[in-house]
């Protein structure tokens, strides 16, 4: 296996990872990046029109939530606020 040095390492491509490719390769001379990421399409996570943000609260905001999916948000969210 043949190893490939870079200048910087971006872990993950969702919109984070992506600006900071994109602010890096426009605006410096840093001349070798690598974006990896688990998922083989970028931004497959948060952008994906069914997810939110990955945090945990309420999901009562959340339009495209069916009924079902906000009564679980809701109690993963109550759990997630009693450790804080």
């Amino acid at each position: 296996m043949q190893h490939k040095k870079y200048d910087v390492v971006i872990i993950g491509s969702g919109v984070t990872g992506t600006a900071i490719l994109y602010t890096l390769s426009r605006y410096t001379n840093v001349k070798s990046i690598a974006l990896v990421d688990k998922y083989s399409k970028i931004a497959s996570v948060n952008s994906h029109r069914d997810n939110n943000s990955q945090t945990l609260h309420f999901g009562d905001i959340e339009t495209n939530y069916t009924l079902e999916k906000a009564k679980k948000s809701k109690e993963s969210g109550r759990h997630d606020s009693e450790v804080c």
